[in-house]
């Protein structure tokens, strides 16, 4: 049984040389975020907790206030 070698376009190969010569930030692997990465990690964190603030707010000006008739 023969088994077929995989072939990858141009344009893969060249990117994949381009990642390998980046240092550090290439092929981080095992969790290891850029700066980058982290403060986008921790604005969308901050930005679930204020939306969950706010909706708590809603609700508590929803309950507190009088209805107008």
């Amino acid at each position: 049984m023969s088994s077929k070698r995989r072939t990858y376009p141009r344009a893969f190969k060249l990117e994949a040389v381009q990642l390998s010569q980046e240092g550090d930030e290439a092929f981080r692997g095992q969790g290891r975020q850029t700066s980058d990465e982290e403060e986008l990690r921790q604005l969308r964190r901050e930005n679930a907790l204020l939306k969950q603030e706010r909706d708590i707010l809603k609700k508590a000006l929803a309950i507190f206030t009088p209805r107008l008739r």
